[in-house]
């Protein structure tokens, strides 16, 4: 910059130069004098233009930042009138689903009195039931899933037992019996038995939405007859509990680097790429932390860390 501006006024340093070697000099005519004046009014004007040319570079840059503050004080406006207004369109969206969502919940403890001795049709009521109690749940939390984008959402965190969770997830899943998929659950690195417990510091709800979109996701990208592994472990000196959830199914190269994004989806038929998104929201919320790895020869494990009791 020092050079430009050097560069510029390089003939009124010539001129300043010039007087101060004439005014040290006593032997100089009147000519030489008349000379250097006239080389003075004329480096005096360049200087002028110079002046008013770097003045009208300031009035433009000036411009442009105040059109810049412009702009962005109106794109802060349309967004917070479009988070309005979403908020708004979940809250009708919710009062739509929730009408026949009620007859769903109520027609099967209507039914089930009226079907004992049905054992099998009792149960399937029964998971009728619960999975529409708990959509019912799913969707007066949808509006709180806004709450943690803009991280607003209040979490009320309680000791809860996680392997009764992954059952209910598993439960609740379609497609395990139709592919012939098995599910097996290790604790620390065993077996699980009908009495073990697994404890972390978390929110019932939260933690079902998490597990359903991450074996979901298992389900969708494992074969016939394949293995999903859910090993439990616990992490005393970070004082976290971990679950990494294995399949054999690998994602796509293309989508490594957004596989937690929004709507980063690849090769799925009905994929909204919501399901990874949703997970990593959650377990962020929780105040934990979720990564993957995934390649062909290993298949995908999906690693969730969140707090211990």
């Amino acid at each position: 910059m020092a050079k430009k501006l050097y560069s510029i006024f390089s003939k009124e340093h010539t001129v300043l130069r010039n007087a101060e070697k004439f005014r040290n000099d006593a032997d100089f005519s009147a000519q030489s004098l008349e000379q250097e004046y006239d080389k003075l009014v004329e480096a005096y004007r360049d200087l002028l233009k110079h002046t008013e040319k770097l003045t009208n570079i300031g009035d433009i840059n000036q411009m442009k930042l105040l059109l810049a503050e412009r702009e962005a004080k109106k794109q802060q406006k349309t967004l917070e009138e479009t988070a309005v207004l979403r908020e708004n369109v979940e809250r009708i969206i919710h009062h739509d689903l929730k009408n026949p969502l009620h007859a769903i919940i109520s027609l099967p403890t209507f039914l089930i009195p009226k079907l004992q001795g049905n054992d099998s049709a009792v149960k399937q009521l029964q998971l009728i039931r619960q999975s529409g109690e708990r959509m019912n749940k799913l969707i007066n939390r949808s509006l709180e899933m806004y709450k943690m984008e803009v991280k607003t959402y209040e979490l009320e965190p309680v000791k809860l037992e996680l392997i009764s969770v992954i059952k209910n997830v598993i439960d609740s899943l379609e497609g395990i019996n139709r592919k012939n998929i098995s599910v097996n659950i290790l604790l620390n690195n065993q077996a699980l038995t009908e009495t073990d417990e697994f404890f972390i510091f978390g929110e019932d709800l939260l933690c079902f939405s998490l597990l359903s979109n991450l074996l979901k996701n298992a389900l969708e990208a494992s074969s016939h007859n394949d293995i999903i592994t859910i090993a439990l472990s616990s992490h005393a000196i970070k004082n976290i509990k971990q679950i990494a959830i294995h399949n054999q199914g690998a994602v796509p190269k293309e989508i490594h680097d957004t596989f937690f994004e929004k709507y980063s989806t690849q090769g799925k038929k009905d994929g909204t790429g919501l399901g990874t998104y949703s997970a990593r929201l959650n377990t962020e919320t929780l105040g934990g932390e979720i990564q993957f790895t995934s390649s062909d020869e290993l298949g995908t494990t999906v690693t969730v860390s969140l707090p211990a009791p």
